[in-house]
């Protein structure tokens, strides 16, 4: 250092090279250098991979040239995957066609007796919300199943699952129409719900496609089997629904390059054939081509939804499930959903998603009634009476209608619920969250956050006085709203008095001003006894799954 260093106590660079002239040459000649040290380091930046490996089997052929052989020779072989036991995979029933494209990418989860894709690996919950008017948004429906029934005597054997009304809409249809009906346990209406069944006329009535859910399916296969001799069949197609503004724009450049699909109508399936490029005529020659291995033919149906919001049903047969599925979202993954976005989406919609969403009543539900105590133990039923819902939601929620459907409909011993959208204005939903019928102690609660948004000084922890009156199903943050949203159900006694409460409070006077408010308020109570006040609507969801 003393060498380096001179008098002044100034430092001189020529010295101080001279002190480090054997590591510069060192550098220098690692610089010099052609062939990299380790076999990564000759890969491209964008051909490496983020879990390097020094095995140099897994690098490019064109660099394996370039290695040693002795480097190759000593490297342990790796056990290889029997042909038989990559065969025994793909024939496990818990495991849909796609499974091996959802494993990569999605996280599963195990319901309904296969393994379902529940969410995304990548957060695009955001990108699927803004794909809805602007793109376009991917799902696979694993869980949908398609039963073909020939029978003529089909609607009379139909009609001990379903009400009369519903027994008459179907037979009334046409043919190539959907209808979507409740079906019910034998002799059982309105006790002891299965589920929606979407069904499709053909033939003037000779044949009908089911479109159900799996637990629908094995549910009202085994009643068929018991009760009648019907002949069914389980075709094997599978469900993909797209929802977006520019869906059918999206199949016709991936998909039907060679069709003209401005012109298709909405409610209506339109038949393809791809291989042959020919539009097919109808139900009849659509199903003789789908357990031809050599055929490819797809089946597509335009939906308006709400907010003009358009959705596209597509029925692929198993042969050219992969090739259709690739072709939709290469290199979209991202703009693929799975339940809990289709959860989302159901209740942006105001729509209900068997099981989960709107079907407590179900038979697969009533097993989570335990953890309700106004439903455990007793037989409820949700009102699914359109005329009904839409007379009460037309007469701003008139207590005469309401005690006159109870008189004609509702019996002693089940008590009849209607399904409801809340709004929180502050807080988070959660499941199995408490409706309650505000009290007196309480009312002051709702006229002074009319005012003052401010709910945390007026919380009682009275829970005695507290009167439940329904349970909220499912909530989340809505991003329409820019608040929290949920879906929740409400006892028709309950909705009444909660009605008498609000036109007694409807007026608020401040000073000068009386401001009326038409929303209909009550409270929400989380298992932690935290307050929250929301706003009601009454809906009538239909299944858009």
């Amino acid at each position: 250092m003393s060498q380096v260093s001179s008098s002044n106590g100034k430092i001189s660079l020529y010295n101080l090279i001279q002190s480090h002239l054997v590591e510069i040459n060192h550098l220098k000649k690692q610089c010099k250098t052609k062939q990299c040290r380790r076999n990564l380091q000759r890969i491209p930046r964008h051909m490496r991979r983020r879990a390097a490996s020094n095995n140099p089997k897994r690098l490019p052929k064109s660099i394996q040239e370039l290695i040693k052989e002795n480097d190759i020779k000593n490297l342990k072989k790796r056990k290889k995957i029997r042909k038989r036991h990559w065969k025994k995979r793909s024939k496990d029933p818990r495991k849909s066609d796609l499974h091996v494209w959802f494993a990569k990418r999605f996280k599963l989860v195990f319901c309904w007796n296969q393994f379902v894709p529940y969410k995304n690996n990548v957060k695009n919950q955001r990108i699927l919300y803004r794909n809805l008017t602007k793109g376009y948004t991917a799902f696979y429906l694993p869980f949908v199943k398609f039963v073909l029934i020939e029978n003529s005597n089909f609607c009379d054997h139909i009609s001990e699952f379903c009400s009369a009304e519903d027994n008459e809409f179907l037979r009334d249809i046409p043919d190539g129409n959907i209808l979507t009906i409740h079906l019910h346990q034998p002799g059982k209406y309105p006790d002891c719900l299965i589920g929606p069944c979407r069904i499709i006329k053909m033939n003037r009535g000779k044949k009908f496609l089911l479109m159900i859910h799996i637990l629908v399916c094995e549910e009202l296969i085994s009643k068929f089997n018991e009760n009648h001799q019907m002949s069914y069949e389980i075709l094997e197609c599978s469900q993909i629904q797209l929802f977006g503004k520019e869906s059918l724009k999206r199949i016709k450049n991936k998909v039907l390059s060679k069709f003209q699909l401005e012109g298709v109508p909405f409610d209506q399936f339109q038949f393809f054939d791809i291989k042959n490029q020919i539009k097919l005529d109808g139900w009849e020659e659509f199903l003789t081509k789908i357990n031809r291995p050599n055929e490819e033919s797809i089946a597509i149906k335009r939906i308006i939804i709400s907010n003009s919001i358009e959705s596209l049903t597509i029925i692929v047969p198993r042969q050219i499930l992969r090739k259709v599925w690739n072709s939709i979202n290469f290199n979209m993954a991202h703009l693929v959903g799975g339940i809990r976005d289709l959860e989302v989406m159901t209740l942006n919609f105001s729509s209900s998603f068997f099981p989960n969403i709107g079907y407590l009543d179900c038979i697969s539900n009533r097993s989570t009634l335990i953890n309700y105590p106004l439903l455990n133990g007793q037989k409820i039923h949700i009102v699914r009476n359109q005329k009904f819902i839409q007379e009460l939601i037309d007469q701003n929620y008139n207590l005469l209608t309401i005690k006159k459907f109870v008189n004609e409909t509702q019996s002693s011993s089940i008590d009849s619920f209607v399904q409801i959208v809340l709004k929180y204005l502050k807080g988070k939903p959660k499941k199995m969250d408490k409706i309650l019928l505000p009290n007196t102690q309480k009312s002051s609660t709702i006229i002074k956050f009319m005012k003052i948004e401010n709910l945390e000084n007026f919380i009682d922890k009275n829970e005695a006085n507290d009167t439940v009156i329904g349970y909220v199903e499912y909530g989340c943050f809505d991003m329409n709203f820019a608040r929290c949203r949920a879906f929740g159900i409400i006892s028709l006694d309950g909705l009444e008095r909660l009605i008498r409460f609000n036109q007694a409070i409807k007026y608020v006077e401040d000073d000068a001003n009386s401001i009326k408010y038409s929303a209909i308020f009550a409270l929400t109570k989380s298992q932690y006894n935290h307050l929250n006040l929301v706003t009601i609507e009454l809906v009538n969801p239909e299944t858009i799954i």
